[in-house]
């Protein structure tokens, strides 16, 4: 049993926990909308936002930690090495379950009659984020590095992710 993962739609389960990290959450939204915004749809602040929001999804893991961890509530290297390593508690709430989406969708649908601009930022972020969390990584390999009390164990998949959004981003830029 993975800690109550594998009841979790389309998880790839790695050592009991899927893990995506934050440049990958900011970078997906933020160059998609770049992208537009080259177009004159949006402009560049559009774009920062709509990649802050792909990585505030993730704050149920501070909230989560807040919640279980006994000392250290606050401590955010805790609060980072628990969501990489540690594992002891389900870190995700309900907004990356299926009963989310379809929470934040009806939300987006009534938001939209108010600012349609709000509801492409928090589409955008939010939808890229689950779609990332449940891209199947586990076939790449991970590379684990720990530097200055950081534990990091990005995928192999993550990383040419990364660096292939980063010269898409400098194509954006170029052209």
């Amino acid at each position: 049993m993975f800690w109550g993962f594998e009841s979790i739609p389309f998880y790839t389960v790695v050592s009991g926990i899927v893990v995506m990290y934050p440049q990958s959450h900011f970078l997906v939204p933020f160059i998609f909308v770049e992208f537009l915004s080259r177009f004159d749809f949006f402009s560049w602040k559009v774009a920062i936002l709509a990649g802050i929001v792909g990585v505030l999804v993730d704050v149920d893991h501070l909230f989560e930690h807040v919640i279980h961890a006994s000392g250290d509530r606050w401590n955010l290297l805790k609060v980072w090495n628990q969501a990489i390593v540690g594992h002891r508690w389900r870190e995700r709430s309900f907004i990356h379950d299926t009963s989310g989406v379809l929470l934040i969708t009806a939300l987006l649908f009534f938001l939209y009659f108010l600012s349609p601009l709000a509801v492409f930022v928090i589409g955008s972020g939010y939808y890229s984020h689950i779609l990332l969390d449940h891209v199947h990584t586990s076939y790449f390999g991970k590379v684990n590095i720990s530097f200055l009390g950081l534990k990091i164990r990005e995928g192999v998949f993550e990383i040419v992710l990364d660096v292939l959004l980063c010269v898409f981003l400098i194509l954006i830029y170029l052209l």
